[in-house]
């Protein structure tokens, strides 16, 4: 940048000639001088020096852009980050909240079920697969089972049948503790009263009960005609079965001989069975007829099934027959019905079909056609009577 420069210069207005300082100085006037054009060189230097000046105010100003940038970004991120922040902590809060909802409601659902609650029906509800916590015991280990039941042990390879559980609507059936059972039973006395399907039950609750008594000298079973018995020595407790298919005396009342050419009932002879179960202290599966021992508890099993799949149940038989059970409460006998038809109907693949011991020889026709001889009554083990058999538990311990 070019300066002017200011200077004083004195001029005679009369003689038109210049001098300084002389006192014949009538007037004064400013000058302005330029200073000589600059040369090349000079102006190449001073345009370069421009140029630096100019770039360097030019940084200046984008460094000061970038960091005015940087801290408008820094305090708007710090504001965005508030944002996220708060609404991870709330949601935070509402996990905690709901994890501690929801662990509270598994506590009332997991917990032991009020068995005087009307709405706890253990009969309805539906069958889950769980091949954790089931099957309850090993059928191939247990030393008591009977090859009719044992369908694992003649052929049947699919092993999903031992893996559902009873799971009603709105409530839990008690945890089957076999030990806690034989607590209950100690000096006492269970008996099955009925015919195959009630020794179907029996075993399977032997089998429940045998896997927690490792030791063999502690139990034992004993066959005297149509009585099973099994002892758990060291609680003096004793599970037995009584074959008794109608409960009154008939020509089917062997316990292995049932193939007869026709069937006779007396219906009034019951003395000769009653006497088997008089003592019990529960009685499963048969009538309470016969029985005199007063506070006996006897658990009525409501279930029925039939060869064709097609066939409806019947359950008007089990109304009929509460008629009756009324009049007995008088006498100090506890009649409770087991209802355990329905969720039974829902199992069809359950049931031993050809995988079961043959007792004759298939005939040819039979082989041809194997419908013609499976066994679509009784029920494989470990299977469907066990959930039988908590029922029996869950009652036992709440009701």
């Amino acid at each position: 940048m070019v300066l002017p420069l200011l200077i004083y210069k004195e001029v005679d207005t009369k003689r038109g000639s210049n001098a300084l300082h002389h006192g014949f100085l009538k007037k004064k006037q400013h000058i302005t001088i330029s200073p000589p054009p600059p040369t090349h060189t000079q102006t190449m230097n001073l345009s370069s020096q421009a140029g630096v000046l100019r770039r360097g105010v030019i940084n200046s100003l984008v460094a000061f852009s970038i960091i005015v940038g940087f801290i408008i970004l820094f305090y708007q991120g710090q504001k965005l980050q508030l944002v996220p922040m708060a609404v991870k902590h709330k949601h935070q809060e509402m996990q905690a909240k709901m994890a501690a909802e929801h662990h509270e409601q598994l506590r009332g659902e997991l917990s032991v079920p009020d068995p005087s609650r009307e709405e706890c029906n253990w009969s309805t509800g539906r069958w889950v697969y769980d091949n954790v916590s089931r099957p309850l015991y090993n059928g191939l280990k247990c030393a008591f089972i009977f090859s009719e039941v044992a369908c694992d042990k003649y052929g049947r390879k699919d092993v999903m049948y031992q893996q559902w559980r009873w799971q009603p609507h709105g409530c839990d059936l008690p945890r089957f503790d076999a030990i806690t059972l034989l607590e209950t039973l100690r000096n006492k006395r269970l008996v099955f009263v009925g015919d195959s399907l009630n020794r179907n039950q029996w075993v399977s609750l032997v089998c429940m009960v045998e896997a927690s008594i490792p030791d063999v000298r502690h139990k034992m079973q004993i066959t005297n005609g149509s009585l099973l018995s099994f002892k758990a020595s060291e609680y003096n407790a004793t599970i037995d079965f009584y074959w008794s298919p109608v409960l009154l005396e008939y020509n089917g009342d062997h316990p292995t001989i049932h193939q007869l050419e026709y069937r006779i009932i007396w219906a009034d002879r019951i003395e000769k069975h009653a006497s088997a179960w008089r003592d019990a202290d529960i009685i499963s599966g048969g009538l309470a007829t016969g029985v005199e021992k007063r506070g006996t508890n006897v658990l009525m099993r409501q279930n029925r099934s039939t060869k064709s799949d097609t066939k409806e149940t019947d359950y008007s038989m089990m109304e009929k027959a509460k008629l009756y059970f009324g009049t007995l409460e008088e006498k100090g006998i506890h009649i409770q019905i087991l209802n355990i038809t329905e969720l039974s109907d829902y199992r069809k693949d359950g049931h031993p079909t050809v995988f079961r011991k043959q007792f004759h020889p298939l005939t040819k026709e039979q082989i041809m056609n194997p419908a013609s001889y499976a066994d679509c009554i009784h029920w494989c083990l470990p299977g469907v009577p066990d959930v039988w058999n908590e029922f029996l538990y869950g009652y036992l311990m709440y009701k």
